[in-house]
């Protein structure tokens, strides 16, 4: 193979729900009604996080070795599902799922490797067979728990390779995470700031979204704030956004001023937290 061609790389705003998965019914329309927003047929949603289509690739082409883990969201776990025939699976990376201990967890593991083994806190949960020859794909069902889930790939020759996800921990907190701390006053340039819900040790949970409001401080100004919810009423130019799966995402953009510039983020229930960018 050459080649290959995904529609889409990144998710888009249009063709609003024809990647999206609709639970509580088995039967749902190529478009989907307002509010939707977003195709959900990306690789990566509209924020840049990878989804199950992104792992496939990536292990298809080699580009990572180890074995990734997604899973189904655990929210919607049990409830019938309508899916979309532009969006291959709905899981993603999180084993962090609070209030859903003992619930049926959709686990893929995606792959190179000839067979992969799957872990919950040390115990054994089984062996599937993955690779080119089975869709670099091998799912498991397994009762949640909250722990780590690990992913051990083998292959005849080879070495075994690891991959793991962890619950999180203790309380949570707001947290504010950049790409990069400095940038150029040109007028264009853009500082990718991304919100989460996460533990002390970043870990993100998935099922304590907040609404949270930024404050911008300095020579830069907010270009959008949103999520990867697939429906919502919110705007992305708005300051007040809430977190979806535990992530929103928000831009500046950088002025002709340089200076450093302050980003404060308040939530409702998980506190306040602040970031510098330089803009030089």
């Amino acid at each position: 193979m050459i080649g290959d061609f995904v529609w889409a790389g990144w998710d888009y705003l249009g063709e609003v729900g024809i990647g999206h998965w609709t639970y509580g019914t088995r039967l749902a329309w190529l478009m989907k009604a307002y509010p939707h927003l977003t195709s959900g047929s990306g690789s990566l949603d509209i924020t840049g996080i990878p989804g199950a289509g992104a792992l496939l690739s990536q292990a298809a082409w080699g580009t990572e070795q180890r074995p990734q883990i997604a899973v189904r969201p655990l929210d919607v776990s049990g409830k019938p599902v309508a899916k979309a025939a532009w969006r291959a699976s709905d899981a993603i990376s999180s084993w962090s799922w609070r209030g859903r201990d003992g619930e049926r967890a959709h686990v893929e593991v995606y792959s190179s490797s000839e067979e992969v083994d799957l872990l919950l806190n040390g115990k054994r949960i089984g062996t599937r067979k993955a690779g080119a020859a089975h869709g670099f794909l091998a799912r498991f069902q397994v009762p949640y728990r909250p722990g780590e889930l690990v992913a051990v790939g083998r292959s005849t020759g080879a070495r075994p390779l690891e991959g793991r996800l962890r619950s999180a921990r203790g309380p949570l907190r707001l947290v504010l995470r950049t790409e990069r701390a400095d940038f150029s006053a040109d007028g264009g340039d853009l500082a990718y700031v991304n919100v989460e819900i996460a533990d002390a040790d970043g870990v993100v949970e998935s099922l304590a979204d907040d609404l949270v409001t930024l404050a911008v401080d300095g020579p830069a100004t907010l270009a959008g704030f949103g999520s990867g919810a697939p429906a919502t009423e919110e705007s992305f130019a708005d300051h007040r956004h809430r977190t979806y799966y535990g992530r929103a995402l928000a831009v500046l953009r950088a002025t002709r001023q340089a200076g450093v510039v302050t980003l404060t983020a308040t939530s409702r229930r998980h506190g306040s937290v602040s970031t510098e960018l330089v803009f030089s």
